[in-house]
């Protein structure tokens, strides 16, 4: 995020692999709070770790994917009481405050819900064969399954 004589004001975002910084501020000051920035940037709650992405770098940017997968340190670490009153949805159309019970909530909850940063709710794959957690098997997971087999040898 590239910034000149604004100041925004962000919270529950993701900010990775777009610049060669994170956010940068030219004549301006952002507030970033209970964000996964590249690099690091100051402000509560603010993380700076791979937000492991299921497929950002798929060279057809149809299949990008930019749903969290199951080890991604951006599940439950934002800010609930953030959320514009009536969302409930997430940018999938998935709900939002999906609790992962194999997670630390390290965000700021609200009547026992942490949201997720970034624009997908990490949801819990309830799909047999839905290797990537989108609600749907189809030739992507397959994919997913051709690229690792036998990579565990």
């Amino acid at each position: 995020m590239a910034n000149y004589e604004s100041n925004p004001f962000v919270i529950n975002c993701i900010f990775w692999d777009n610049t060669p910084y994170g956010i940068y501020n030219y004549s301006s000051v952002s507030v970033v709070l209970y964000s996964d920035v590249q690099g690091g940037y100051a402000g509560t709650g603010n993380i700076d770790a791979d937000p492991c992405f299921v497929d950002a770098n798929n060279p057809d940017p149809n299949l990008w994917n930019l749903r969290l997968q199951p080890d991604s340190p951006c599940i439950d670490a934002g800010d609930t009481t953030a959320l514009p009153a009536g969302i409930f949805a997430d940018a999938g159309g998935n709900l939002r405050g999906v609790d992962d019970p194999a997670r630390a909530d390290t965000g700021i909850s609200f009547l026992g819900v942490t949201v997720d940063m970034g624009a997908y709710e990490f949801q819990l794959c309830q799909i047999a064969g839905d290797i990537n957690c989108d609600g749907v098997v189809d030739f992507k997971d397959l994919a997913i399954l051709c690229g690792n087999w036998l990579k565990g040898k």
